[in-house]
């Protein structure tokens, strides 16, 4: 048959020369793989690669999808590296509202149920003892005996006023007895105010502030991350 023709791999046929041909025709045949060959991988120079190629098939599939030259792409992307290295340096601490650090940022699972504080001298140090959302309150006023200089001023008079007749050969002299209140002889009487008589034990009593509270607010998760 006539030697086939074609400038790529593709175009070669795997089942060409027929063992019908001459054997004249091999050398044709031959040249014709070799020139493909030199076409479809020209090396630097153009007539073929010049050195072997040691890469293997599984460490080139790593090409799959690449559209564009990849040194292009790598130095494009190492200047974009160096300047979030330069911005947001390895070790850098940022807070993220969601539930997982971004890709090359490592969770830091120390920080854990704490109130952020703002503070004018030195970061990343931590205080306090207790839960800062679940917060139970448990409230009592203790009791208190009332002294007599706390009591308000106070009398148990129950402004009732009783006259008493007497003989009138007391005179006009006013007799005064502290005991039953004010003798007037003049007029034969005597004024007394009756007293009420006292009454409590002195037992100590409370305010009613006594009861306890729960309280807890809402609040959203954030998350610290270090980058790596």
């Amino acid at each position: 048959m006539a030697l086939e023709s074609g400038t790529t791999l593709a175009e070669l046929s795997k089942v060409d020369p027929p063992a019908s041909d001459l054997l004249s025709q091999a050398d044709d045949h031959l040249r014709l793989v070799k020139q493909v060959l030199k076409d479809q991988f020209p090396g630097v120079l153009g007539d073929g690669y010049a050195i072997a190629i040691t890469t293997n098939e599984e460490e080139l599939n790593y090409v799959t999808g690449v559209t564009a030259p990849i040194q292009g792409q790598i130095t494009a992307n190492a200047a974009a590296i160096a300047l979030v290295d330069a911005i947001l340096p390895p070790g850098t601490r940022m807070v993220f509202h969601q539930a997982a650090c971004p890709v090359g940022w490592t969770q830091d699972v120390t920080v854990d149920n704490r109130l952020a504080r703002v503070s004018g001298t030195t970061g990343a140090t931590e205080g306090g003892t207790d839960d800062p959302f679940s917060v139970v309150h448990n409230h009592s006023t203790g009791s208190h005996v009332l002294t007599e200089g706390e009591m308000p001023s106070h009398n148990h008079n129950d402004g009732l006023a009783h006259q008493f007749g007497f003989p009138s050969y007391y005179g006009a002299v006013t007799l005064i007895d502290l005991s039953v209140g004010v003798r007037d002889a003049a007029s034969g009487t005597q004024n007394r105010s009756a007293l009420t008589s006292s009454t409590g034990g002195g037992a100590a009593h409370d305010h009613g502030a006594t009861g306890n509270a729960a309280h807890e607010p809402l609040y959203t998760d954030f998350i610290v991350c270090v980058r790596d």
